[in-house]
């Protein structure tokens, strides 16, 4: 089954919107002999996307997924019912690895990596259930270390060690800075106040949240880590999606997409 229809198509790398261009998308369905493989291509045939699904009505990714740009493959990974598992890859302009993550159940879980190029890393350590954990590491282009970061089993930074390119110790702000809200915290504070709605006045408690903050500080990948109660983590993340943009994290003075834990406090004074 052919599908031809006018949809604005955007492109983004790295969190940050590329490209936007109204086209002309054809939506080809085929069923093998396993799933239905849906794929979607310009105007020109040129592929954007080809996704496995395990149901007639395409609802369920199952199988393998891949986007492209510019006719090359830009991201290939797994669904399992619906969810992100095991190894992705996120591609460069010239198909070399840009990012490699591993998901479980739809969150970060287990080695990510980021490059500079096909044999230089710019950083890696693991993630458990979408928060940091253990040792990460951060390389200048030059595979000098730049960074040694340790983190608890609830994400939280306990231990850090900060280089320049002579390898001396340096401040944290020379080699990184952590997305935060414009304002801060205290106008993080009063856009939650603002924002939130208690589902339910005997339920309270902390919501422990894994957020990606994109170059354009958009916020994405929003995940629970831990909740009290899943109607709290459903209200956390409709505040999350409703957040105006966050001052996006840098690495050596350029804005990059970050992973950070966001807690709310639902309490009742």
């Amino acid at each position: 089954m052919a599908q031809k229809s006018d949809t604005l198509i955007t492109y983004n790398f790295g969190g940050s919107p590329a490209k936007r261009e109204n086209v002309n998308i054809y939506k080809i369905n085929r069923r093998d002999t396993l799933a239905w493989i849906k794929t979607t291509a310009d105007k020109n045939f040129i592929l954007l996307k080809k996704e496995t699904f395990a149901d007639e009505k395409l609802q369920v990714h199952d199988g393998n997924y891949q986007e492209f740009l510019n006719g090359k493959l830009f991201i290939h990974g797994h669904y399992d019912k619906n969810a992100k598992v095991g190894k992705w890859i996120i591609y460069d302009s010239l198909g070399n690895t840009a990012q490699e993550i591993h998901f479980l159940n739809n969150k970060f879980d287990g080695l990510f990596k980021s490059f500079y190029d096909k044999d230089h890393i710019k950083d890696e350590g693991y993630f458990s259930r979408g928060l940091k954990t253990g040792e990460w590491k951060i390389f200048y282009p030059n595979q000098q270390l730049a960074a040694k970061e340790f983190y608890n089993t609830t994400g939280d930074l306990t231990d850090s060690a900060y280089f320049d390119q002579n390898n001396l110790p340096t401040a944290k702000k020379n080699v990184l800075t952590e997305p935060i809200f414009k304002g801060g915290y205290p106008r993080f504070y009063k856009f939650l106040a603002k924002t939130l709605r208690f589902p339910d006045p005997d339920l309270t408690g902390k919501v422990v949240c894994s957020v990606t903050v994109n170059t354009d500080g958009r916020l994405s990948n929003i995940e629970i880590f831990s909740s009290p109660h899943d109607r709290l983590s459903q209200e956390a993340i409709r505040i999350l999606k409703l957040s105006p943009p966050w001052l996006p994290g840098t690495l050596f003075g350029q804005t990059i997409s970050m992973q950070t834990k966001i807690t709310i406090n639902f309490v009742i004074n």
